[in-house]
């Protein structure tokens, strides 16, 4: 029985084509050292990536506390004045209203606090500062 299949490569042709498989399979599997190199190099990926977010998060963070900081009154006064002498008139028309008149007049017997209304950016710190 074993004389046929030396005889004909037919009976070999499974254990052949076993062989080639496991050839391509040796070719194709990476070293240890190649996964070890993978590896590092994802290693060394995330990290950069870490730090690269820590930055972006302070970045951040620096940002909305010069956001949420207190202005600077002085500098605010400077440039007021200087916008006031450009145009000296601007907003002259408030001073002449009564509330404001009596508000300014100290004589009268009035309260120390004025409050003015309006909506948010149309000078009302401006006109007073």
């Amino acid at each position: 029985m074993l004389g046929g299949c030396f005889r004909n490569l037919v009976c070999y042709a499974p254990v052949l084509n076993d062989l080639i498989r496991h050839r391509e399979l040796i070719e194709n599997t990476a070293t240890l050292e190649q996964i070890q190199e993978a590896r590092d190099a994802q290693l060394r990926s995330e990290a950069a990536f870490a730090a690269f977010e820590l930055e972006q998060n302070h970045s951040k963070r620096i940002a909305v506390i010069n956001w949420l900081s207190a202005a600077d009154a002085d500098a605010d006064q400077v440039a007021f004045s200087a916008a006031r002498q450009d145009i000296p008139d601007t907003g002259r028309w408030i001073l002449e209203h009564p509330n404001i008149r009596s508000w300014l007049d100290r004589t009268e017997n009035t309260a120390p606090t004025v409050w003015l209304n309006g909506k948010p950016g149309a000078g009302e710190s401006f006109r007073f500062s």
